[in-house]
């Protein structure tokens, strides 16, 4: 589409826009809005005697919202961080499937656990590279927000990882 321009949301918040058009951003209403998180794993990792004990990559929510069913997948083509509503990387493999968010308040949400994890590791033995996940939203409701790496340090995306040598 044209033109080709960066939507960038508040520099402290994401927003996750499930099954629902982007009417907030200007020539692209028609687009969906999603969850890119960069991940790489340390080069130990390529070791074929580390494995994954236990993981999970945890997003927080900036207020109460309906519960919704959210899907994460891995990127299958390259992403350096500059994403546009025309140039998103191409969607890989589901790596976790759930539900996230509810009226109880923020708090923090699972998007990725052990087993996805694992698939991702696989992909990085094999490829050599791993260049993230993507988060979307799979059920009908309005934008959904959490806060960003640019936010306090205690509201970051939280990812947690054991390994076994």
């Amino acid at each position: 589409r044209s033109p080709n321009t960066v939507y960038f949301a508040p520099v402290d918040r994401m927003y996750l826009k499930a099954n629902d058009p982007d009417t907030t951003a200007p020539y692209f209403k028609s687009s969906l809005q999603h969850i890119y998180i960069k991940a790489d794993f340390p080069v130990f990792l390529a070791d074929q005697r580390v494995s994954i004990v236990d993981a999970s990559l945890l997003i927080r929510s900036d207020g109460p919202y309906p519960t919704t069913a959210i899907k994460t997948f891995s990127l299958q083509s390259s992403w350096y961080g500059a994403l546009t509503y025309n140039t998103q990387p191409a969607t890989g493999s589901l790596l976790y499937s759930g539900s996230i968010c509810d009226t109880s308040g923020a708090k923090f949400w699972q998007v990725l656990d052990t087993e996805g994890f694992n698939r991702l590791l696989t992909s990085f033995r094999t490829q050599g590279l791993l260049n993230g996940v993507v988060i979307k939203g799979a059920s009908a409701v309005g934008s959904i927000g959490f806060y960003s790496t640019q936010a306090a340090l205690s509201l970051r995306p939280k990812f947690t990882m054991k390994v076994r040598y």
